[in-house]
Parts: structure tokens; C-alpha cells; sequence
């Protein structure tokens, strides 16, 4: 199987779970844990998949990939600490009323987002500056 199509059904995959989680959290009235599991699986496959796909054929590292990382890691830090500030003032003023799993899911995806998305264009870019 070609290495683009196998990935693809990964991706697919995952998106059904993901889907078919939400479904039942939208339309059935079943244990929490079960829609819980769907969507984390779902998450697990489309994420590994695309980092696995992205990765590919990727041999060693270098200083310059080093460095590249590192800088995307830290400007990652610096936006979920602007990120912890803009939801601490949302529940300040009352704007939206969330709970404290949905603030760390969302810290917790952001972080993880914003990383690879930073070390993705920073690799394209060449360099940091």
C-alpha cells in the first residue's frame, strides 16, 4: 500500500471515531466515558497520523533543528501564556461560563497546536529570524 493511502485511512478512521463520539454525546444518552473514549481515539489517529506522514523519511538531527525547535517550543509558551490570561479575563467579565476541563483542554490542545504549527513554519522558513 502506498505510504500517502495508508495515512489516509488512518486520518479517515479517526475522523469516524471522532464523529461517531460526538454523535452519541449529541444524540444518546450513554455513559460520558464511552464518548470520551471515541473522540480521544479519534483525536490519537488523525494527530499521529499527520505527525507520522509529515515525519516520514526524516533521518537524524542537527543543530539547526535543534535550535529550530526549541524556538518554537518557547514562542508556544509564550502564546498559551497569553492564551491563560485572554480565558482568565473571559471568566473575569462573565463573557463565557467554562469549567475547568474544558480550560485545560484547551490550554493543553493549544499548546500542543501551536507548537508543531511554529516548528512547521519555522523548518520552512530556514531559520528563526
Amino acid at each position: 500500500m502506498k505510504r500517502g493511502k495508508k495515512f489516509g485511512l488512518y486520518i479517515v478512521a479517526g475522523v469516524l471515531l471522532t464523529l461517531l463520539g460526538l454523535f452519541y454525546e449529541l444524540m444518546m444518552d450513554l455513559n460520558e466515558i464511552i464518548t470520551i473514549i471515541f473522540i480521544s481515539v479519534g483525536a490519537v489517529l488523525i494527530i499521529g497520523s499527520v505527525l507520522r506522514y509529515t515525519r516520514y523519511g526524516e533521518v537524524n538531527t542537527d543543530e539547526r533543528t535543534r535550535k529550530l525547535g526549541s524556538a518554537a517550543i518557547s514562542f508556544s509558551w509564550f502564546l498559551t501564556f497569553v492564551l491563560v490570561n485572554i480565558l482568565f479575563w473571559i471568566d473575569y467579565f462573565e463573557i463565557l461560563k467554562l469549567s475547568v476541563g474544558q480550560v485545560i483542554g484547551i490550554i493543553v490542545f493549544f499548546m500542543i497546536f501551536s507548537g508543531a504549527i511554529l516548528k512547521s513554519l519555522y523548518r520552512k522558513k530556514g531559520d528563526i529570524h
